[in-house]
């Protein structure tokens, strides 16, 4: 056990690290090894609350082999799994906001999964709330591979780390809030500037989809326009893992599937677990990679003319800044397919004025 003096000086650690800097990854490096010098533990795992609160997304520790007879390198901490609140003991500390600890997982029938997250090879644990003010962040999970029960001296050390672990998540949260909305208004500035170069709609819808996925770092993104006519939607551009599989041209009935819907009913659809919405379709074998599905239409004066339709392949990918900067970014598309819509009838009644003026004889011109 540690002396209060290496606790007093870890927690300062901790502390610093967490007004130095606002990655995550960095900062649960900082909080693991700090923990380590005061309570002997195995292994941390973080739970972050995703926005809408029923998920939690995962932080695991990834390490790199070590020698024999060296201390084991500092971890690259990654998000490797996203689960419901409902499917482990995580989520029950963050609806309780209590710790849980426990003395062997496998006589806990709350651990029996296989594929447990935090369970693998673990034999004792302690679960703690993340919590700031009166909001639910998240869980922190200290496991041993041993039957070796957490003490209540060492599980009042763990909960001041949860504190200092919470503030972390807090900042890093507001961070990469910022970072993404900062990154977001730069695509929707830069297809704002194309609009104004261009008056090819095809070109403008294109180059559209591509900044999206790759400034996004969507795994597909498509925009469709709506064909009123037949009642379908039209795939008009792509960009993303679909490129070789999806055919520009490929039709949709108005109503079926989300983009169906989506231009249907002229709102956003958002569903961070595809397999959970009602209007989910597979359109092609492919798209059983996707577990995320965005559908932003596109309206000009309330009649939907498009929607830009994007996917991920983790579930809980996308949040309400994705949603704000999509509909932005729709209103700058059905900007600029008006503009092209003026441009192509000036240029046609031009070119009809020109025809009726060659037409006429120069006799009649002369009178």
């Amino acid at each position: 056990m540690a002396t209060t003096r290496e606790w007093l000086s870890g927690i300062y650690e901790i502390s610093k690290v967490i007004n130095t800097t606002l990655e995550l990854a960095e900062i649960l490096r900082v909080i693991e090894r700090e923990t380590r010098k005061v309570v002997d533990f195995d292994r941390l795992v973080v739970a972050v609350l995703e926005e809408g609160g029923q998920r939690l997304r995962l932080y695991t520790p990834e390490r790199d082999g070590s020698q024999a007879g060296n201390p084991p390198p500092e971890p690259h901490y990654a998000t490797t799994a996203s689960i419901g609140l409902d499917e482990h003991p995580l989520g029950h500390i963050v609806r309780t906001r209590e710790p849980l600890i426990v003395a062997d997982v496998h006589q806990d029938e709350r651990f029996g999964a296989a594929d447990d997250p935090v369970g693998q090879g673990t034999v004792s644990c302690a679960l703690l709330p993340l919590v700031s003010g009166d909001r639910a962040l998240g869980a922190l999970a200290f496991t041993r591979a041993r039957p070796q029960p957490f003490t209540d001296t060492e599980v009042e050390m763990l909960l001041n780390v949860a504190e200092q672990t919470a503030l972390a998540v807090e900042h890093a949260h507001l961070y990469a809030a910022e970072k993404k909305r900062s990154n977001h208004l730069a695509v929707i500035n830069e297809v704002a500037k194309r609009a104004l170069a261009t008056f090819d709609l095809d070109t403008l819808i294109s180059q559209t989809a591509a900044l999206i996925q790759e400034h996004f770092a969507y795994y597909d993104v498509s925009i469709f326009m709506v064909d009123h006519d037949n009642d379908e939607v039209v795939l008009k551009a792509q960009a993303g893992a679909y490129n070789d599989v999806s055919a520009i041209g490929y039709r949709q009935p108005l109503g079926v599937g989300m983009v169906g819907w989506a231009a249907k009913t002229g709102k956003t659809l958002l569903a961070n677990d595809v397999t959970r919405d009602p209007h989910y379709i597979v359109a092609f074998e492919g798209e059983r990679a996707s577990r995320s599905e965005l559908c932003v239409p596109i309206k000009i004066g309330g009649e939907v003319v498009g929607v830009i339709n994007v996917e991920c392949t983790e579930v809980g990918a996308f949040d309400q800044i994705d949603v704000m900067a999509l509909e932005t970014l729709s209103d700058q598309v059905a900007q600029a397919i008006e503009n092209a819509r003026l441009y192509d009838e000036m240029r046609y009644l031009k070119e009809l004025d020109e025809s009726i003026l060659a037409s006429i004889p120069s006799s009649i011109l002369v009178l």
